[in-house]
């Protein structure tokens, strides 16, 4: 009997030492050119520069949103707008109570506003979850929060699918598939490279899987974002003329200080602000870096990683531009007041 249970431990040794091997050599094909552990900055990165990117555009519907708001307040006030219920609305037996607005003459519309763009929030919250998943799946320790994560990242980019073709009245074409772990569990409590290598194939599969969705995210937001800009560098503008003006009057009275080269220096450079954030582009910027990732981590040989870090790069810098507008907004539209 003793002979027998030596045989058996001396067996299963052997099995763990086959699967230990097998471990490791299919973590060394995963992992060849690219470590898990290169990507974990720049997909927090990443990962900070698109919230930044999707928060900037939310915070500068909604101060539009206030400003419009504001204006119908003006106009009311002046007696330009007319301001009463809805039709069918506020009555004894109705279901619900609001108010619509309008200039004298003009077309009834909802108020308050709730939204300038409301389709420039299409997909966005999706967007942060996907970017926010993968950053979960490079710093997850174990095969199955690797899987839960890469499953999370999946489902929002199902949301940001369904999102993006209602949107465009359009049907999802169902083409992101559900992420299974590659390997047998057997492997699971063989951590250090095994995880490693689950990681690594999650990864390469998630953006695979998203590389198509977030290009349609980016050329439908690409169609939006002019718009939602354009108003805003209006009012620089206007604030831009105003200081100039005012310069200009003292220059030409000999009155000038360094106050006021200061001002006039103060506000073209918030001027420049919103121009470059006007045509910074970080959805589209974010797209073309997802798809070198993506190429690089499914071994796409023309694209290292040093190509896919400056493209995320470039992400880091288009979101910091956008965001400029949004950072000038108040302070611009309290000096066109």
């Amino acid at each position: 009997m003793l002979i027998l249970n030596r045989v058996a431990f001396v067996d299963e040794r052997k099995i763990r030492k086959g699967l230990i091997a097998a471990g490791m050599l299919l973590a060394a094909g995963a992992t060849a050119g690219c470590s898990v552990n290169d990507l974990s900055t720049p997909i927090t990165e990443l990962t900070t520069a698109v919230e930044g990117s999707t928060t900037a555009i939310e915070q500068l519907d909604a101060k539009l949103t206030d400003a419009l708001n504001e204006s119908w307040q003006r106009q009311i006030i002046a007696g330009t707008a007319q301001l009463r219920g809805a039709d069918n609305s506020c009555t004894f037996d109705a279901k619900s109570c609001s108010l619509t607005v309008r200039e004298v003459g003009g077309k009834w519309q909802s108020y308050p506003v709730q939204s300038v763009m409301p389709k420039a929030h299409v997909g966005l919250n999706a967007l942060k979850g996907y970017v926010g998943s993968l950053k979960a799946l490079v710093d997850a320790d174990t095969a199955g929060k690797v899987s839960a994560s890469a499953n999370q990242a999946i489902g929002s980019l199902k949301n940001i699918e369904n999102q993006v073709a209602t949107a465009k009245g359009e049907t999802p074409a169902g083409i992101v598939a559900k992420y299974e772990t590659p390997v047998s569990e057997a492997l699971t409590w063989f951590v250090g490279q095994y995880v490693e290598s689950v990681k690594y194939r999650a990864l390469a599969k998630a953006t695979k899987e998203a590389d198509p969705v977030i290009t349609e995210l980016a050329l439908y937001h690409e169609d939006l974002a002019r718009p939602l800009t354009d108003t805003e560098a209006t009012d620089a503008a206007a604030a831009y003329r105003k200081k100039r003006n005012a310069f200009s009057e003292k220059r030409d009275a000999k009155e000038i200080k360094k106050s006021d080269i200061r001002e006039f220096l103060a506000a073209a450079s918030d001027y420049d602000t919103v121009l470059k954030g006007s045509h910074a582009r970080p959805l589209k910027a974010f797209a073309e870096a997802h798809a070198k990732l993506a190429l690089h981590l499914n071994g796409d040989g023309s694209v290292s990683l040093s190509d896919a870090l400056s493209f995320i790069d470039k992400v880091r810098e288009e979101a910091k531009t956008f965001r400029g507008i949004v950072e000038n907004f108040t302070k611009i539209n309290e000096e066109t007041e």
